[in-house]
């Protein structure tokens, strides 16, 4: 026994004097680091070494990166959790980045779907937007009422309104990692959480005066939400179908005879700030649209990125064509004559940024916020297993 006390003793040792030696200094390294305004791009550092390792892992394991991007962000989240040696910082620059990540993100996707194949999946997913919206409220609740049946009432229905809220980040970037962000189910998931999004703030707009103990909502509250949401589509529709066009051939005429009558509209089109320089502020012109739109859908209580979803989605290949009679030539391409490739070129920049390099950013910064608490693992699984 005397043996074995001076093994644990000389093991403890050996723990504190590899603490005081090893991880001391480089927590104070860390710390100057706050005090030299360098943790952000050093957070930013260790997210993009981390989507290299992912993008590596994801091609060898033939599993979606997106995986590993939850995975190393919560692994780097519980060791700053657990031993307060947090080597990413929840800065507000950080945030924002994260926000400007998703918002890209959701922009490149709309960008690849066109609104005709939109609105055929919108007919058909309203079935699938109410079992995904009044289905998980319903699960939410009752597993609220049967594991906290303490709980006042507000409680529950705000945790049944927390449970309807979706994921549709994590499904889309899944289905782009395997090539199918145009499919038929990518269209359902993605015209579903549209109008998901319209009936959870409904639904916020009539719960949470009540669960906060506000006031009743009322019919003009509700009418005021629905209102604003369908405010919105119309001013997109409106963007569409009026402004973004440019109606300068006789085929274009044809493609949108109500806006090739009217003077002031014929002559704007989207094409116009495309073209400048001969195409080679296309990609700048495409993100200042597509992020004006995003800020706007704020304003009607949507998050960025379904604004700029709609951005994307409006942007029609067509309207990146150049005049092939003014021989405007895109500098960034040797093989382009007439500016065919336009389009391309900006969609492949977007989706470059948007889930390469830019886009993880989200998933990690929000896998390390999926913090592992020892107590309640112990708590869940034991049961589970039979103790």
């Amino acid at each position: 026994s005397s043996c074995f006390g001076k093994g644990a003793a000389n093991i403890a040792l050996a723990s504190f004097s590899a603490r005081h030696i090893f991880w001391s200094p480089l927590q104070a390294a860390w710390r100057m680091s706050e005090s030299a305004a360098t943790a952000d791009f050093i957070t930013l550092l260790i997210f993009w070494i981390l989507t290299y390792v992912s993008a590596w892992v994801s091609a060898k394991t033939h599993l979606s990166p997106l995986l590993f991007y939850l995975v190393f962000g919560s692994i780097l989240g519980n060791i700053g959790s657990h031993t307060g040696f947090h080597f990413v910082k929840h800065s507000p620059a950080i945030e924002f980045l994260s926000e400007l990540a998703i918002t890209m993100v959701f922009f490149a996707l709309g960008f690849e779907e066109t609104v005709t194949h939109f609105m055929l999946g919108i007919k058909k997913a309203w079935g699938i937007a109410s079992i995904g919206a009044i289905v998980p409220f319903l699960c939410g609740l009752c597993c609220s009422l049967i594991s906290f049946p303490s709980a006042s009432m507000n409680a529950h229905l705000m945790v049944g309104l927390s449970v309807t809220a979706t994921a549709v980040s994590l499904t889309m970037l899944s289905l782009q990692s395997e090539g199918l962000s145009t499919s038929k189910a990518a269209i359902g998931i993605m015209t579903s959480a549209v109008l998901d999004d319209v009936a959870c703030l409904a639904l916020v707009a009539i719960l949470v005066p009540i669960a906060a103990g506000q006031a009743d909502p009322t019919v003009a509250g509700i009418c005021w939400v629905v209102g604003k949401s369908i405010l919105f589509f119309a001013i997109v529709t409106i963007l569409n179908m009026f402004v973004f066009p440019l109606i300068d051939t006789p085929e274009r005429a044809q493609a949108h005879p109500f806006v090739s009558h009217i003077p002031g509209l014929r002559c704007v089109g989207l094409r116009s700030f495309i073209k400048i320089k001969h195409g080679e502020q296309a990609t700048l012109a495409t993100l200042i649209v597509g992020f004006s739109i995003g800020l706007m859908a704020t304003a009607f209580g949507f998050h960025p990125a379904i604004g700029a979803y709609m951005a994307g989605l409006i942007m029609e290949e067509g309207y990146f064509k150049l005049d092939p009679g003014q021989n405007d030539v895109v500098s960034f391409s040797e093989t382009e004559t007439n500016g065919e490739n336009v389009f391309h070129h900006v969609k492949d920049t977007l989706e470059n940024a948007a889930f390469c390099w830019m886009g993880p950013v989200f998933f990690l910064n929000l896998g390390t916020k999926i913090i592992v608490k020892p107590d309640i693992l112990l708590v869940t699984l034991l049961p589970m297993l039979g103790f």
